[in-house]
């Protein structure tokens, strides 16, 4: 159940009340719970839904461990003239249930989208973005991500209704409810390598995996604990991680995978991410925190 926080200075924060009754229908035997189906995971919110993008079908999802399962295929009417809809990414989720993302393709590249609770779309950008990829929102509908500027210049942004703020090098990926934001940056260009990036009370910080070649944040949340991936050995190595507010850094890896990557967490600490293997591509959540 889903109770809007109307007090002064809530910002109408979405907050979930767990229903006792069906949360007992599915009680998880593992820590780790992968999706029955071939897909990548790149949001959560407080209530549990996920989303992401599903490999069989090339469209985006919202789903939940006990099975629920929502496509998130973007309205087709709304692609321009001469472009085609070949996929759709579902990013971030609030926790009102509004879903970010972007789809593509035709001769004009990403654009960026924001799906409703009533399952309505709109096209999310700024005019002086030629394309644009929407990473993760808030409650208060706040979206970021990276856009191309028609000069060719790749910035990441913050975007409020369309209007956004540029944030320079840090390619954005996430947004809290405190407007706190992660996401990485950029050094060299071949081979290029990425560091983490975050803000929180004390200003821009930046964290790189301990021995990592590479490292991005991908999700942040109100505490402040950040989720991404590192790579090792030439980007032989590549897997997720989690870094806790008091700076404890572990790794999050699935058993059985080849590699990995952690993408959002949640206020309860869950985690959700992708995997791979011989057999595939696998989004999960991790619930062991």
């Amino acid at each position: 159940m889903k109770i809007t926080d109307t007090r002064s200075g809530a910002n109408n924060r979405v907050n979930c009340r767990i229903q006792i009754d069906q949360a007992l229908t599915y009680l998880p035997q593992d820590q780790i719970v992968s999706t029955p189906f071939q897909a990548s995971v790149d949001g959560i919110n407080n209530c549990g839904q996920v989303v992401g993008i599903d490999w069989d079908t090339y469209m985006g999802f919202m789903w939940d461990t006990s099975g629920l399962y929502t496509a998130i295929t973007y309205d087709g009417n709304q692609v321009e003239e001469g472009g085609s809809l070949d996929y759709v990414e579902a990013t971030g989720i609030n926790n009102k249930g509004e879903v970010t993302g972007y789809y593509c393709c035709g001769y004009w590249g990403d654009r960026g989208f924001r799906r409703d609770v009533n399952g309505s779309y709109t096209q999310t950008t700024d005019s002086n973005w030629e394309t644009n990829d929407n990473w993760g929102n808030n409650d208060a509908g706040k979206m970021v991500g990276m856009a191309w500027t028609y000069a060719g210049q790749r910035i990441g942004y913050i975007l409020i209704g369309s209007t956004g703020t540029q944030t320079g090098d840090d390619i954005t990926q996430d947004i809290n409810n405190m407007d706190r934001t992660a996401g990485y940056y950029q050094t060299g260009v071949y081979p290029a390598v990425f560091h983490g990036v975050y803000y929180n009370g004390n200003g821009r910080q930046t964290f790189d995996y301990p021995g990592a070649d590479s490292t991005e944040v991908y999700g942040i949340n109100e505490s402040g604990q950040i989720v991404g991936c590192y790579q090792t050995d030439g980007g032989l190595t590549y897997r997720g991680f989690f870094r806790d507010s008091d700076g404890t850094v572990v790794q999050i890896h699935p058993f059985g995978a080849d590699g990995s990557c952690a993408t959002g967490i949640n206020d309860s600490g869950q985690i959700v991410g992708y995997y791979w293997n011989s057999t595939g591509w696998f989004g999960f959540v991790d619930l062991s925190r």
